[in-house]
């Protein structure tokens, strides 16, 4: 059985590649190291943190925070770029969530620009929180 945080990122990942807008891209796993131009543009999805709280005897709520980060070259409209990979990102993921019974809704947006001239860099994270309600592990 697939575990359900696995789950969230195969759900984006398919509404992500799906995208004409971002056909091109490369997909990656979470990254912590630094993407060269030449890997632009990439994307990945990381679930790097869940809270929890028990709602009853033997289930309890989990809420994922779910990162997606974008990278791509760009010139002076980068960022207006970015925000047009914004919107149709989260038009996707939203879709691709509410068709799979998957809760959750956009948290954050943030851009960062790096570079100058002809090869300007920017990244996009958009952070989701997705929401589930689960048998406790340990429930008879």
């Amino acid at each position: 059985m697939t575990h359900y945080r696995s789950r969230y990122r195969a759900v984006i990942q398919a509404a992500l590649t799906a995208s004409p807008r971002f056909a091109d891209f490369t997909v990656r796993s979470a990254w912590a190291q630094n993407i060269s131009a030449e890997d632009l543009p990439v994307f990945g999805i990381a679930t790097p943190v869940e809270s929890k709280n028990r709602d009853s005897l033997d289930t309890s709520e989990r809420e994922t925070t779910v990162h997606i980060v974008f990278k791509r070259l760009g010139l002076d409209d980068i960022e207006d770029i970015l925000d047009e990979d914004s919107a149709a990102a989260e038009t996707a993921i939203l879709d691709a969530l509410q068709a799979s019974g998957i809760q959750g809704d956009l948290a954050q947006t943030e851009i960062r620009l790096d570079g100058a001239g002809e090869q300007r860099a920017g990244s996009l994270t958009m952070t989701f929180r997705l929401m589930a309600f689960l048998v406790e592990p340990l429930t008879p």
